[in-house]
């Protein structure tokens, strides 16, 4: 008896358990990937827009220097809402495609189980 279950716990325990959890992992392990990067992008472009309004701000020395710079901050504002929502069309976009693989992963290890249950009752 302890021959028969070592000997098919080791075939049958990672491909049917371990598989895909693992799947199912570099899935998730992607998609989070790609939303610290994103995230990492933007904070970015912020830093570097917020820094330059800094320095601008500085250069200030009259009040023609002065609407010019309100003038360029409200040209920043636009962009970065531009930007923001640009960034989160493509989260959704990544959403979408993480949620779509998942389905998919889901509906194949659900079609493996079926066949797996109907392989068992047939034996």
């Amino acid at each position: 008896m302890s021959n028969f279950v070592n000997s098919s716990s080791k075939d049958v325990f990672p491909n049917d358990l371990f598989g895909p959890s693992r799947a199912l992992a570099a899935l998730t392990v992607t998609y989070g990937e790609q939303l610290v990067l994103a995230q990492i992008e933007a904070g970015k472009m912020f830093s570097d827009a917020g820094i330059d309004r800094m320095r601008s701000a500085l250069g200030v020395q009259n009040p023609e220097d002065l609407v010019d710079y309100f003038q360029a901050q409200a040209g920043l504002l636009r962009r970065a809402g531009e930007r923001a929502q640009q960034d989160a069309e493509n989260l959704v976009k990544m959403h979408q495609l993480f949620s779509e693989q998942v389905q998919a992963f889901s509906r194949v290890l659900a079609s493996g189980q079926a066949a797996d249950k109907g392989r068992s009752a047939a034996a």
